[in-house]
């Protein structure tokens, strides 16, 4: 059985961001991705834990070159947000969920 430093648990998400121009890019996101990759980058013996739907995506797409251990569990459907931003900046934006994966449970 191996010992982490960091354990980090949350949903992955498929992203539909739409900057002010409404030129559209469709990106794997989620918290769960990018403290995943701070957390190996720092040192840490570090493991993520997450939910999707694997008909959307799979774990490699999400999780490529992630130095960490990938646990994952089978969602009914897969976290999906479409950011609207209206300024170049990006600091004004509307943020909708499109689908939510189940919840993460004991």
């Amino acid at each position: 059985m191996k010992n982490y430093d960091t354990l980090i648990i949350g949903p992955v998400s498929l992203d539909c961001n739409i900057d002010h121009l409404e030129n559209s890019r469709h990106e794997f996101g989620g918290a769960v991705v990018q403290s995943g990759f701070a957390a190996s980058k720092s040192g840490h013996m570090a493991a993520v834990f997450t939910k999707f739907n694997p008909r959307d995506a799979g774990v490699e797409d999400f999780f490529k070159d992630l130095k960490a251990d990938v646990f994952w569990k089978e969602s009914a459907k897969t976290t999906s947000i479409r950011n609207k931003y209206f300024t170049a900046d990006k600091e004004k934006r509307e943020c909708r969920a499109l689908s939510i994966c189940d919840p993460f449970m004991p």
